[in-house]
């Protein structure tokens, strides 16, 4: 498994029993947060995967249900980029 999915499912772990996410919990959870914000967190984004919640700042969210997300890492052959192209086809 890459690096990128390994940083990744450390923070979609974070919403098994949450909607919405601190920033600061990302950060303090064993999420590489530099490297998570800067580049993972975008390309999330434009999968339309996750998004900054709305109300108060400095929250996440996930745009679509863990199951949905299931299914995607289950197809992505470990790979980060593949669970993207998995994810922005699937839209």
């Amino acid at each position: 498994m890459d690096e990128d999915m390994n940083i990744t499912l450390r923070f979609i772990r974070l919403f098994a029993r949450s909607t919405v996410v601190p920033e600061n919990i990302v950060r303090t959870r064993g999420v590489q947060s530099g490297h998570f914000f800067n580049t993972i967190l975008p390309k999330l984004q434009r999968a339309q995967l996750g998004l900054p919640a709305e109300g108060p700042k400095n929250r996440l969210r996930l745009m679509v249900s863990l199951s949905q997300i299931d299914r995607l890492v289950e197809n992505s052959e470990n790979s980060f980029e593949q669970f993207i192209a998995n994810a922005s086809s699937s839209r």
